[in-house]
């Protein structure tokens, strides 16, 4: 005896539709995806490059004034109080007619006392000595020859990038 079922026959030609329309929605879900990723990686490899370059650019204007003793070791900037010599000053390091940098230079000196026209970043520095001995090694002698350090802090227009250095100047005994 054969059982006869009391449903309908299906029709498998519209089961085939149903999973083609699922598999085509996945894919659609999976490609939409892919592209918010896609997207935001952009995003992120933008925002690293702009990072980078405006890195560089303090740099840049870090060494501009290192390099550039006339701008800033002036007879007053020496003649001036160790606690309160300073020098602030915009750098365009990449020569594109904007300012990239602020630039700020004070003595390093013992007391670590803070200078109003500076800003809190070049205010923070190590306390030590002014005024020391050459180098051993420096092909300075001692005798002749006395060091001075300073502070340089670049602080980018762009964004938040701090780059702080020390540097020291050989001077002749007077």
């Amino acid at each position: 005896m054969k059982f006869k079922s009391a449903l309908p026959r299906w029709d498998h030609q519209g089961y085939v539709l149903a999973v083609t329309m699922y598999v085509l929605l996945l894919l659609t879900v999976i490609g939409i995806a892919a592209i918010q990723t896609s997207t935001i990686e952009m995003q992120i490899a933008g925002n690293t490059k702009k990072m980078t370059a405006d890195f560089y650019a303090t740099e840049g204007a870090l060494i501009t004034v290192l390099e550039r003793t006339d701008w800033w070791l002036s007879d007053a900037f020496l003649n001036s109080e160790t606690a309160a010599a300073n020098w602030v000053g915009k750098v365009d390091s990449n020569e594109d007619a904007t300012d990239d940098a602020m630039v700020e230079i004070r003595c390093i000196e013992k007391s670590k006392s803070a200078i109003s026209a500076l800003s809190e970043a070049a205010n923070n520095i190590p306390a030590d000595r002014h005024s020391t001995p050459p180098p051993i090694n420096s092909g300075y002698s001692a005798r002749h020859f006395r060091t001075r350090k300073y502070a340089v802090t670049a602080t980018s227009l762009k964004s938040n990038t701090k780059l702080q250095t020390g540097v020291w100047k050989v001077f002749n005994k007077q």
